[in-house]
């Protein structure tokens, strides 16, 4: 048996001149295909109607598309994350539908066939540092809702998707990008609340899971990701009759284990994909030497089948209108607490562990700010006298193990009158600003929204 078949490599999108002969090797050896990031859309869709022409059978080309295209192609739009689109479509349906059908239609442009999405973790810990906002919702209710309906809208539009973390992600307080993180439930404490939304994923007719790395002791001694237990919980207990991945196997979570040993396990415990090792030509020999006994056993025929009915060529342009959609649903997810008075020449201030940002929001507002981006900038700037608009950056993001602690001491240390969280809503900790508006992301739109209503006249107390 050759290897290469179960595998899914990474695709780096700004490196595809240079790698592409690689790329061409590894899909004529027999690799199962791609997982894309950062890439520009023409070049991409040229890269992938060759390779899927150079292939025995189709390639998955799969990617983060959490946000839509825009979060990895650059000629795509960037949506806001679950959590705001969950916000702003609360009381209109219609606006959530044509925002997925866009991202569908945009996915499908770009010759994309495989969605890591939705994610179904409920983010049930404010101190989770990669959930988040990325989730729905903090209710199982909620994320079940949000996800069957992405499901449905993009498996219907010919994308197969992949429901995300399996058994659940949210209730934990470590990135599994950085380290393994665990969880002390037992099983009848996930049925009541991580295991739902995967039962609606799988009742909505998501194509595939993604195991997360993480420790459950109740469930096995070894990472989920890897464990035959966690594989029999999802197929016969929840019923999964679909296609299972690891999550990426050079993270953080498994480098104790290391990725060799990882990948035996994974598929000696019945998994069918093993997603984004470092070197997939050195693990598929690798694991041919030392599986031989495992080959005959080991089956892909719903790998093969499932490869079989993916689209292979891009199908129309990217329809008009994406940013529109995006900064509607950023305006609609806005919260804004408290009493919005006039502001009398205010001063702005950007703390940001994100280097440089916000200048979308200084510029639409119309004011100069004045920006921290350290620790150590914060212990060295002084408040201004006079009203303070405080705007706190923070991105949910791999391998950053959550929000600077410091940006909590920049809202006791500045006391601002107004403090916008560009992010999620834990980012206003500390602060004992009397006006709260909560952006849930720190994107262009959600800044020109943001920008927007603290331009108006003002608000209503309470929440909005």
């Amino acid at each position: 048996m050759d290897f290469h078949n179960v595998i899914v490599a990474r695709m780096q999108g700004d490196l595809i001149a240079g790698e592409f002969e690689r790329y061409r090797s590894l899909v004529r050896s027999g690799l199962a295909g791609f997982v894309v990031f950062a890439a520009e859309l023409d070049e991409l869709r040229e890269t992938i109607t060759r390779l899927q022409a150079e292939a025995s059978m189709p390639l998955i080309i799969a990617s983060d598309l959490e946000q839509g295209l825009g979060q990895q192609v650059s000629g795509g739009t960037l949506f806001p994350p679950a959590r705001a689109i969950a916000e702003a479509t609360r009381d209109d349906t219609t606006l959530r539908r044509h925002a997925l059908m866009h991202m569908a239609f945009e996915t499908r442009a770009s010759g994309i066939n495989t969605v890591f999405a939705p994610v179904l973790d409920v983010d049930s810990n404010p101190g989770n540092p990669i959930i988040s906002t990325r989730s729905f919702g903090t209710d199982a209710g909620s994320v079940s809702m949000h996800a069957k309906e992405l499901i449905q809208v993009f498996e219907s539009h010919g994308l197969r998707t992949c429901g995300k973390h399996f058994p659940g992600h949210g209730d934990t307080s470590v990135d599994s990008h950085l380290s393994l993180p665990v969880l002390e439930k037992d099983l009848k404490e996930l049925n009541s609340l991580e295991l739902k939304p995967f039962r609606a994923g799988i009742s909505a007719g998501a194509s595939m899971m993604m195991l997360a790395h993480m420790s459950v002791p109740a469930l096995d001694s070894v990472p989920t990701s890897v464990s035959a237990k966690t594989v029999r919980l999802l197929r016969e207990e929840l019923g999964f009759k679909g296609i299972i991945t690891t999550d990426a196997l050079d993270m953080g979570a498994l480098k104790e284990m290391g990725e060799a040993k990882a990948a035996e396990l994974a598929l000696k415990a019945g998994v069918d994909i093993l997603l984004h090792p470092s070197d997939p030509g050195a693990l598929a020999q690798l694991l041919a030497q030392n599986l031989a006994t495992l080959i005959p056993e080991h089956d892909t025929t719903a790998l093969e089948a499932f490869r079989r009915g993916l689209q292979t060529t891009p199908e129309g342009d990217i329809p008009v209108g994406g940013q529109e959609i995006s900064i509607e649903l950023s305006r609609k997810a806005l919260r804004l607490h408290g009493r919005l008075e006039p502001l009398e020449r205010p001063t702005l201030v950007v703390v940001s562990d994100e280097g440089k940002t916000g200048k979308t929001f200084a510029r639409e507002f119309g004011l100069e700010a004045r920006t921290i981006h350290s620790e150590e900038a914060l212990a060295a700037f002084k408040r201004p006298p006079g009203q303070v608009i405080l705007a706190v950056f923070s991105s949910i993001r791999a391998y950053k193990g959550g929000a600077g602690r410091w940006l909590h001491e920049a809202q006791r240390k500045l006391k601002p009158d107004v403090c916008i969280a560009f992010g999620p809503p834990a980012l206003h900790e500390g602060t004992s600003a009397k006006v709260r508006v909560t952006a849930w992301w720190d994107g262009k739109p959600a800044q020109k929204a943001a920008a927007e209503v603290l331009a108006s006249r003002p608000a209503a107390s309470g929440d909005r």
